[in-house]
């Protein structure tokens, strides 16, 4: 029943794969299954019925597991881990940013607890980092997505085709747009970029022309996107250094006016 469920979500069929997961929770109930099958299983069902906007009950199953963690505060990091990833994409889905961003912050705790080495850990970054630019927390943004990123290689190494990293550059892009800093913009892109190609060039290996062509529209999209910034920070500059010329012209006439002022008291004395 579960992997029938995990089937249907693959194919993006989440009411049929939320009915799947339901008769294996059933089933692992009836049953007497261990603890963490029964968490992982409602994980399940909770993450399937999100996607088909039943938000009540999706956070009651979830609220509900914690329950059943609740007399074993040491153990199933990488289970509580998947709890709190859900939880985060209930509150993004009804814009309860902060309540996310908490959400995402303990389940990245809790897989580094569980495995720091974890691939999975960058795609909670970039949720957390969307969380945060959310509610203009973009520093934090900025410092979290610069920690993520240090699992680059290993993502590249290990899964050639994994797009998070992509995902991630996009979200440190908008962080750093949002904090007016021209010079990390250009080499936030530059870096995206390079991953960009780096993928393209992979699906031309595996001869996968279809996703190297969905590959090249996404960089086009963000290439676009890093344009309009430019062009927004230039006038931001401009505007910036009409004020400064502004303001240096006044001083400018001011101290002429006081020079002046000062000459012709001089000369009248005389």
């Amino acid at each position: 029943m579960n992997n029938m469920g995990v089937l249907y979500e693959r194919k993006g069929d989440f009411a049929k794969a939320a009915e799947y997961y339901r008769k294996g929770f059933a089933i692992k109930e009836d049953t007497k299954a261990p603890l963490k099958a029964l968490v992982i299983s409602e994980i399940n069902v909770a993450r399937s019925i999100l996607e088909v906007g039943q938000y009540e009950e999706a956070v009651d199953l979830l609220k509900n597991s914690f329950k059943r963690l609740e007399d074993f505060p040491n153990l199933f990091s990488d289970a509580r881990s998947l709890l709190w990833e859900t939880m985060g994409k209930a509150c993004l889905n009804q814009n309860n940013f902060p309540q996310a961003a908490a959400a995402f912050k303990k389940a990245i705790a809790f897989r580094i607890q569980s495995s720091a080495s974890d691939h999975s850990i960058l795609g909670l970054v970039c949720l957390y980092a969307k969380s945060l630019l959310a509610v203009s927390e973009n520093e934090k943004a900025v410092e979290e997505i610069n920690k993520g990123l240090r699992l680059c290689d290993s993502i590249i190494q290990n899964t050639p085709t994994n797009p998070t990293i992509v995902f991630t550059y996009e979200k440190l892009l908008e962080a750093n747009f949002a904090l007016k800093r021209r010079e990390a913009v250009d080499n936030t892109y530059e870096a995206g970029k390079k991953e960009f190609f780096r993928l393209i060039k992979v699906y031309e290996d595996l001869r996968n022309f279809n996703k190297r062509e969905d590959v090249l529209l996404h960089f086009q999209k963000f290439r676009q996107r890093y344009l309009e910034m430019c062009e927004n920070l230039q006038k931001v500059n401009s505007h910036r250094f009409c004020d400064n010329l502004f303001f240096i012209s006044l001083i400018g006439y001011k101290v002429l006016f006081v020079t002046m002022f000062y000459l012709y008291k001089k000369l009248k004395r005389k």
